[in-house]
């Protein structure tokens, strides 16, 4: 509507132009001016053809409505319907509660009064025992500085789950090394860490025993930082470059160019395994990436 009525000022901007020109074309070669009626005639064309269109966009407006309405009263017809269905289910009346026959003579007479639980010893005491528990590993022996080192690194991030691989790392033992199976084992038996099909975490006991354990890592400086320092030195070479790319992918070739191993050797195969297993990187085909997870 505002473009036509501009239209309207336009077209009469330009008669006044014309009438002003023709005043000099006359005086300049004795032309006529344009006529009254020919002015008439030129802005009643402009009034019909704004009249049309904004007719036009009457009618537009009209056929939105209509489509509002019938969407509302179909809105309506649902919530009518959905009513009707809801107040029946919350009519029904609830069962009585059902009685159960009391026992007989005979049954009394065998009753017998069940013993009493143990009386339960303080929080603090059931703390102090399992500090001083003792673990059947094999040979008698407290839990080792290993298994504590372990339990502190689920602690830490509980109760995020951690692979075995990561739990292995990140305490400085290979999860598929007999050390490592002996400390795991320790630590499940005593009921401090649990293993569902996530992964690995402490439990509350496990979380109460590790005591105070530092934050953990959080930016990604913190994070990076961490497998920087519990990877070996060719996994952590081969994670920096990946890292430098982010997010852009890489070919295992062009990897292996770049942090000075061959793609297609052992050695580059044991590196990324270690990575792989980390959970430090991700693949697309035969390219990959530093893993999203290292960028919270």
């Amino acid at each position: 509507m505002a473009g036509l009525q501009r239209r309207v000022r336009e077209l009469s901007h330009e008669l006044a132009a014309a009438k002003r020109t023709a005043t000099v074309a006359e005086k300049a070669q004795g032309a006529r001016p344009a006529s009254e009626t020919q002015i008439k005639r030129a802005v009643e064309t402009a009034r019909r053809d704004y009249d049309r269109q904004f007719a036009a966009f009457n009618r537009r407006m009209e056929t939105e409505a209509g489509k509002m309405r019938t969407a509302l009263r179909k809105v309506r017809e649902i919530a009518s319907a959905a009513a009707g269905i809801l107040m029946p289910i919350a009519e029904v009346p609830k069962p009585p509660p059902a009685t159960l026959p009391g026992p007989t003579a005979g049954a009394q007479a065998r009753l017998r009064p069940l013993p009493l639980p143990p009386p339960q010893r303080p929080r603090e005491e059931q703390l102090t025992n399992l500090s001083n528990r003792q673990f059947d590993d094999g040979a008698a022996g407290s839990l080792g500085k290993g298994a504590v080192k372990m339990l502190k690194v689920l602690a830490q991030r509980s109760p995020i789950r951690l692979s075995r691989s990561q739990l292995g790392t990140l305490s400085g033992y290979t999860a598929s090394g007999g050390t490592f199976g002996n400390y795991f084992s320790q630590l499940r038996r005593a009921g401090l860490i649990a293993e569902d099909g996530q992964g690995v975490f402490a439990t509350d006991e496990g979380v109460d025993f590790a005591g105070q354990v530092p934050p953990a890592p959080e930016t990604h400086e913190e994070i990076v930082a961490m497998w920087r320092t519990n990877l070996p030195a060719g996994p952590a070479k081969m994670l920096d470059v990946l890292l430098e790319r982010w997010p852009d992918w890489m070919t295992r070739e062009d990897l292996g160019d770049v942090s000075g191993y061959t793609g297609s050797g052992g050695t580059f195969g044991n590196y990324f395994s270690i990575l792989r297993r980390n959970g430090l990187v991700e693949l697309r085909g035969q390219e990959v990436r530093a893993a999203e997870a290292l960028f919270p």
